[in-house]
């Protein structure tokens, strides 16, 4: 053997027949049977609102060394289904971003043969197995501080919503209702510039209590004054703008 090679053999590895078994054993299931690799997202399918999960580029961080200790250079792992919260027709949108650390986990076969809308089983596609070509990304490991996040809080039972320079929106596109109840406190609204209600109908059950001025079609409704004011049961005219 060439004195300058040197393998990840060690110095007891072919003493016994069962040692160089093992050493045997060892490598093949290293170099065959791929399980999980921490991984940096390169970039990922931004399919809108309206489209299913999609697929993402990764390349592993933790790299690969020779029998010397080198470093060996990282292969990209391309086209990796990436994980969206999802149940049936209800997903939380939030797709992994470039720069994201993720875990990619590898499948027991070859399933090139699973797509979106796959329902029942499917025959591997080749007899390859723990492969890197079959791999899936579960996002969302050692993230930076967050902008934009849903809190859940299950010690206090609190749930937040908060954005950073951004809209908020909460719709029902093709018809329904939006319902807030409380229990027994308060909805508190608060804007820093105005709220803006366009609706055919806007209908109050209850006592509405106005801190400031109220204005109607242009009228002040604290302090406005009528003209045609006359005695007797005569009506006064329109209120003077």
């Amino acid at each position: 053997m060439n004195g300058d090679t040197k393998g990840t053999r060690k110095t007891n590895s072919a003493n016994s027949q069962v040692n160089a078994i093992s050493f045997f054993v060892e490598q093949t299931v290293r170099n065959m049977i791929n399980t999980a690799e921490i991984v940096s997202v390169n970039s990922a399918d931004q399919n809108s609102h309206g489209g299913p999960a999609g697929y993402a580029a990764a390349t592993p961080l933790v790299c690969q060394t020779d029998g010397y200790n080198n470093i060996l250079p990282t292969a990209t792992l391309h086209r990796l289904p990436f994980l969206r919260p999802q149940a049936g027709k209800a997903a939380i949108i939030m797709d992994p971003q470039p720069g994201d650390k993720a875990v990619a986990v590898f499948a027991k076969r070859d399933s090139s043969g699973v797509a979106t809308n796959t329902k029942e089983p499917v025959q591997p596609g080749s007899f390859r197995v723990f492969d890197q070509a079959d791999g899936f990304l579960i996002n969302g490991f050692l993230g930076d501080t967050p902008e934009i996040w849903l809190l859940l809080d299950p010690v206090s039972g609190n749930i937040e919503l908060s954005t950073k320079a951004a809209n908020v929106e909460i719709s029902c596109r093709e018809g329904g209702n939006i319902v807030i109840k409380t229990g027994s406190g308060n909805v508190t609204i608060e804007a820093t510039q105005g709220v803006n209600i366009t609706a055919p109908q806007v209908n109050v059950s209850g006592n509405m209590n106005v801190a400031g001025t109220l204005t109607a079609d242009g009228v002040n409704m604290n302090n406005h004054t009528h003209g045609g004011v006359q005695n007797g049961s005569g009506s006064t005219g329109q209120p003077n703008k």
